[in-house]
């Protein structure tokens, strides 16, 4: 669409410069984006300073952690805003702005309205902004959301989860996904060792650890700067249980046994302050063919599997969110 625009943005040969008013920009906001700017502006043939009795526009660009705030005051009191994706994008939407000879339409999907920082004096008497935002899929001029769902994704995080039986487990895992439509494929790894501290584990002194691997997807949905993630999961699991003591000959016994699982997930990310982002996740977990029923090997007899799960994880969330 930039290229479009682009297009549209150049004046046709055969016009004077009578027929076109001189356009000036004054422009603020930080000064790298701003110098950038300009000098694309000028090569545009728009100025810092206005001609005659020509209007000028006071811009400000700020820059956000989804791309560029470009907000404008106009001479005759009314304001535009528009959150772009990079200094060519916002120069082009600018251009549009200010150009007599551009027909604005196409800016229809760049603009909604936002609170923009603005000189006072041109905001003063500005009426406020429209009150329907565009649909959020045409609310911004970055491709996707600046093109971040386009990369892989992740997050490690150590969950705590309370099964069946009344056990504790704690679960270390982590997580991997890539786009695909408008959902997020991938795979989860966690890990489950039972504390021991309440469910069957504890009469039965049986020790319990295992894994899990998942397949995952999942529908992101952008709540500001945050992502809410609902998803679900499909895999295997396999468990290990250990009874060790004097009463066997070999001083231990040990069982295995593994099954289909099947998750149900609510991820949430957000920026921190000097990490990429947090990850909060709830999940419920279902092992259908677990052996819920005690082992008896070698005439001792030792916990079993509990068939559900639900637990809280929390973690690092790495990559775009």
């Amino acid at each position: 669409m930039v290229a479009a625009i682009g297009v549209l943005a150049v004046p046709l040969g055969g016009a004077s410069a009578e027929e076109v008013c001189g356009e000036a920009v004054t422009l603020s906001g930080d000064t790298a984006l701003t110098d950038s700017i300009r000098d694309v502006l000028a090569l545009r043939d728009i100025g810092a300073e206005a001609s005659g009795d020509c209007p000028s526009t006071t811009v400000v660009v700020t820059e956000v952690s989804t791309g560029l705030l470009v907000g404008a005051a106009f001479a005759d009191g009314s304001t535009a805003s528009a959150l772009v994706s990079d200094v060519a994008t916002a120069a082009t939407v600018i251009e549009g702005w200010v150009r007599a000879d551009v027909d604005g339409a196409f800016l229809a999907e760049l603009e909604r309205p936002l609170d923009v920082p603005a000189p006072a004096a041109a905001v003063a008497s500005a009426p406020p902004p429209a009150a329907s935002p565009l649909p959020t899929e045409h609310a911004t001029a970055s491709s996707d959301r600046g093109g971040e769902r386009h990369s892989l994704a992740g997050a490690v995080q150590l969950s705590a989860s309370v099964g069946a039986d009344g056990s504790l487990w704690v679960n270390p895992e982590a997580n991997a996904a890539v786009p695909l439509g408008r959902i997020r494929v991938g795979t989860r790894m966690r890990g489950r060792f039972d504390t021991r501290r309440f469910g069957d584990s504890v009469p039965l002194d049986t020790w319990r650890r295992g894994m899990d691997v998942l397949v995952t997807a999942s529908l992101p949905i952008s709540l500001d700067a945050a992502v809410l993630s609902p998803g679900i999961g499909v895999g295997a699991g396999w468990l290990h249980e250990v009874f060790q003591g004097d009463e066997v000959p070999r001083g231990s016994v040990a069982v295995d046994a593994g099954g289909p699982r099947l998750e149900v997930r609510l991820d949430g990310a957000g920026p921190l302050a000097t990490l990429n982002a947090a990850d909060v996740g709830l999940f419920w977990t279902w092992s259908p063919a677990a052996h819920t029923a005690t082992f008896v090997e070698d005439g001792v007899t030792l916990a079993g599997e509990p068939q559900w799960a639900v637990g809280l994880a929390v973690g690092l969330h790495l990559g775009a969110l």
